[in-house]
């Protein structure tokens, strides 16, 4: 799916994530690594200043990227940029995809089927599966960045895979791209109503369900947001299956148990994650949400 340019594709680190394997139930080893990692985090526990009301943070959207925020009845103005990268990759060069990366496709939608078969929370697998198997496949130059492996187009209903990346193609970053697809299936196939699509807390839940299946990926190396998992393991934790169902089906499920405003405000501080006082404001929302609970 087209997204945007810092975010497309897969990014790759020299570290590990442990704790992921191949189950039966792939939401199952997403719950498990996400209780784990709420646990070391320390948001399990019983000393929460909401849960006693000591401690008091409310947030109002007063623009796309502009938030009242009340802490403790001190208001303030907080503006978080919005990524100003908006243009979508434009392919070039396009070839029909080589014999070399057939095994590398075939394992892939092998591993995207299964996840397919095996999810209680997908519906219509039959017409999944079919779309997945109707997408083109083409090799382009569609970036500078060599580290960009392959991204799914909505445009044209395409996974294009980098012809300056060869090197460092594999299964990882092939079922992250057709995750992206399921996800814009099951959002009827229309990216305006796939919510958060541009946004890196979309990115990095992709990748967490794609760590789920266990796709091979290049020795040494393994996808770049895993960095990022520990950002939103919290809120899988939280709000279990339904974090899941809602990236595939919308956020009202979430949006009744918590503010859209806040939600929206959570989705902004993972983007800018690392600028000014991101952590506080990010450790607020994880804290009174779990109060909450």
């Amino acid at each position: 799916m087209k997204r945007i340019k810092r975010l497309l594709g897969i990014f790759f680190a020299a570290f590990m994530l442990t704790g992921c394997s191949v189950v039966s139930d792939y939401d199952a080893t997403i719950l498990k690594n996400a209780s784990m990692v709420t646990s070391e985090l320390g948001y399990k526990t019983a000393d929460n200043p909401f849960k006693d009301s000591s401690r008091y943070f409310e947030v109002e959207k007063t623009s796309d990227n502009e938030f009242l925020v009340n802490v403790n009845g001190t208001e303030m103005i907080i503006q978080i940029p919005l990524n100003s990268e908006l243009e979508e990759y434009i392919p070039t060069d396009i070839t029909p995809v080589s014999s070399k990366y057939s095994e590398i496709l075939s394992n892939s939608k092998k591993l995207i089927y299964q996840y397919i078969d095996s999810s209680t929370i997908l519906k219509d697998k039959d017409g999944i599966k079919e779309y997945i198997d109707s997408l083109n496949t083409n090799e382009a130059n569609f970036t500078n960045d060599d580290n960009v492996g392959a991204y799914f187009s909505h445009a044209d209903s395409t996974l294009y895979i980098n012809k300056n990346n060869a090197a460092y193609v594999c299964e990882w970053m092939i079922v992250h791209e057709y995750v992206h697809a399921i996800s814009y299936y099951t959002h009827n196939c229309s990216i305006e109503n796939e919510e958060y699509a541009f946004n890196l807390f979309n990115e990095i839940m992709t990748d967490i369900i794609t760590s789920s299946l266990n796709p091979k990926i290049v020795d040494t190396v393994i996808s770049g947001y895993t960095i990022d998992y520990s950002l939103l393991y919290p809120y899988i934790y939280l709000f279990k299956e339904d974090a899941i169902k809602a990236y595939f089906y919308g956020y009202d499920s979430i949006y009744e148990k918590i503010d859209n405003n806040e939600f929206r405000f959570f989705v902004l501080v993972i983007e800018n994650y690392g600028e000014e006082n991101s952590d506080v404001y990010y450790n607020n929302l994880i804290m009174k949400w779990y109060a909450n609970k």
